[in-house]
């Protein structure tokens, strides 16, 4: 049996999101009853089209879930992207007690809830309200409901889309967007150095036309064509190419991850708009500048005066180079936080573990069932060649599905008490994963329901709630669950994310307390070779149940994936910044050299070195850079804070990155110098003289 993504919804989920089927339809509203059969299912394009080759005869067929018959409606249109995070369902079913029977249950944190916005209604004003529903829930249930009026929160559904915090999602976006308009910017920047050059080769062209009679606003009209010209040519290379790249996957781009970008007819406008904008911002100060000047004074000069005014060129490179330093910066320290991640202790042994994850019907396996099924599985597995250690569990290291639960000291609930992460374990589960057992003992095959309750903490819930005590035998209780006897307390350990700062866990009997079944097996051989074996000894217990087999390393790789990506994306726009500083800096050095040949054969003739006239013009770039390193410096130390959230084991004012970024462009300096310099210095002082 495969394991396969569904979600359970209520039946007015996609009319709330206003989408229609492809094929088929979408749920009826009395398909929310419990007792409807047969139930209902609607599939995903995609799912549609590898599992039935895109049969439009589909609708009324069966699928067979966790061993009970769905009847297909329908098929989502191709372009429908998941909203609920980016693992991205296949399936679709109805919302009902047979699909989730914790569903009246007031403990069960499984659901999350969408809701459109009335007309004038502003995001504000739902925050009010949900904050005011949270606090009367909190007070109604004080047990179960601790704190629900303090994290609520509101938030656009492309935040689900988000492994975080809303506001996380909302500074991440915010710092994505900065990302790609600092290079546009730097880009305009470099295009409007480039254009003044030309205007200011062309002064006494203008000039002359002007004095013949032509309307400054005309020449100003002309350059601005020629601006826009530029501009759209690079637009009409600049789509084509992001469409083909939206095509390609992301590295380390992993199974159902919905991370597609699409380039279609609702970017045209933006495009269009960028283009007017761009044109405005790269030929209004050329323009100005080249139009601006006494005709008189131009004509007499030939246009040479230009040489004497390079100071609002030299300003746009130095603001050029500094806002490359911001966005090298910010790549860098992505880079270094990438690396500590990989080399980073988790608290747990991530290369030798192998998990299934399985998918138990309530209604076939409920409490009991689902604790022998899983006795006979162990008993199977332990059995395998290579296999050090086998356990249960509710939950996968890194999976980001940890419940939090209200915690008072036992027999207080007057105190206010935390919200630890709360998790079902079975014997040897710290064993499997390779996480220390500090004091205390483990669980065992003793404690199962009807026993007295019993837990294990970690060392932060530990030092929280019971500094400098000896835990074993301390009794701690969540929520309205009976008081449980801590026997234990075993190391730290990442539990939703790898950037987490150390949380308060505490572990209780799987047998006491079950949860969604999670196999880790522990191996002394590669993890690979195990996973065909583990397959064949879990079919022989109930072949029908769906299962997922993977390694540790694989089933936590989303986090890295995604980091992996994001790292990818910003280390791409700091490397086009990085290239267009080189541009830029070239560009103005090349006309400095250019406009100052007869200065460099005055000075050659009367007896500079090739060498001199090479280290000057050198000189002259890279204080330009040494001048945009110390302000995008500056900005980026004003800014780093911001960034704080998304770095693992960096410092956001981390000096390696700073030292590397400045190294960086002031090789870029030396680079983009080096043609100029050396054209230079091969300057004929003759042929120099003779053309001034």
């Amino acid at each position: 049996m495969t394991r396969i993504g569904a979600l359970a919804v209520t039946t007015n989920f996609f009319d709330l999101l206003g989408v229609q089927a492809q094929v088929g339809r979408t749920f009826s509203a009395s398909e929310a009853a419990a007792e409807r059969e047969p139930r209902m299912v609607v599939i995903t394009h995609p799912f549609w089209q590898r599992r039935f080759r895109a049969d439009p005869g589909v609708i009324g067929e069966s699928l067979r879930l966790n061993g009970q018959s769905f009847l297909i409606v329908g098929v989502l249109p191709e372009d429908y992207r998941a909203v609920t995070g980016w693992m991205g369902p296949q399936l679709y079913v109805p919302l009902s007690r047979l699909i989730l029977p914790t569903l009246d249950e007031r403990g069960s944190p499984s659901l999350s809830v969408m809701a459109r916005l009335a007309p004038n209604a502003t995001a504000a004003q739902a925050q009010s309200a949900v904050t005011a529903l949270g606090a009367s829930l909190e007070r109604a249930y004080p047990a179960r409901n601790e704190g629900m009026g303090r994290p609520s929160s509101v938030f656009p559904a492309e935040a689900m889309q988000f492994r975080g915090t809303p506001a996380q999602f909302f500074l991440a976006a915010g710092l994505l967007w900065a990302s790609v308009a600092l290079v546009l910017v730097i880009a305009c920047v470099n295009v409007t150095g480039l254009l003044m050059a030309r205007a200011a080769h062309r002064r006494r062209e203008i000039a002359i036309r002007v004095a013949i009679g032509a309307g400054r606003g005309r020449v100003v009209r002309a350059m601005f064509v020629e601006s826009f010209l530029l501009v759209l040519a690079g637009s009409a290379v600049g789509l084509p190419l992001a469409f083909a790249l939206s095509q390609v996957p992301w590295p380390g781009a992993i199974g159902l991850i919905q991370n597609t970008m699409a380039v279609d007819s609702r970017l045209l406008p933006y495009a269009l708009a960028l283009v007017v904008v761009t044109t405005l911002f790269c030929g209004v100060l050329p323009a100005v500048r080249a139009t601006g000047a006494n005709v008189v004074t131009e004509i007499r000069q030939g246009g040479d005066g230009a040489t004497a005014r390079l100071w609002l060129r030299h300003t746009l490179v130095v603001g050029q180079v500094a806002l490359s330093v911001m966005l090298i910066v910010f790549a860098l320290l992505c880079v270094r936080s990438q690396i500590y991640i990989g080399t980073a202790n988790l608290g747990f042994d991530i290369d030798h573990g192998v998990v299934a994850q399985f998918s138990l019907d309530p209604s076939q396996y409920p409490g009991d069932e689902r604790l022998r099924f899983a006795d006979s599985i162990v008993e199977r597995v332990e059995r395998l060649p290579g296999v050090s250690s086998v356990s249960v569990a509710s939950l996968v290291p890194l999976g980001g599905d940890s419940l939090a639960r209200s915690f008072h000291p036992a027999g207080r609930t007057d105190i206010a008490g935390s919200r630890p992460s709360t998790h079902s374990v079975g014997p040897r589960y710290f064993e499997s994963l390779a996480i220390p057992l500090l004091r205390g003992r483990d669980f065992d095959a003793s404690h199962v329901a009807g026993t007295p309750a019993v837990a294990i903490i970690n060392e932060t819930f530990a030092k929280t709630h019971f500094p400098g005590q000896d835990v074993v035998g301390k009794w701690v209780q969540t929520g309205d669950e009976p008081e449980a006897e801590v026997i234990g307390l075993v190391r730290d350990s990442r539990i939703d994310t790898i950037g987490e700062a150390p949380q308060s866990v505490i572990y209780y009997p799987f047998a006491q307390r079950p949860g969604r079944l999670v196999l880790h097996v522990r191996t002394s051989v590669p993890p690979e070779r195990l996973i065909a074996m583990l397959g064949r000894a879990m079919s022989g217990v109930d072949a029908t149940v769906p299962v997922s087999v993977q390694t540790l390393r694989s089933a936590t790789s989303l986090e890295l994936t995604m980091r992996r990506a994001g790292t990818f994306l910003v280390g791409s726009i700091g490397a086009v910044g990085l290239l267009l500083a080189l541009i830029g800096l070239y560009g103005v050095m090349a006309y400095v050299v250019a406009s100052r040949t007869a200065e460099v054969g005055i000075r050659m003739a009367l007896g500079a070195s090739g060498h001199r006239i090479r280290w000057e013009v050198l000189r002259r770039g890279l204080l330009l850079v040494a001048a945009g390193v110390v302000i995008g410096g500056g900005a980026s130390l004003g800014l780093a804070p911001a960034l704080r959230t998304f770095l693992v084991g960096v410092s956001p004012f981390d000096p390696v990155a700073f030292a590397t970024a400045a190294a960086l462009l002031a090789i870029v300096g030396l680079a983009a110098g080096l043609v100029p310099a050396h054209r230079a210095s091969q300057v004929d002082p003759i042929r120099a003289l003779r053309q001034q």
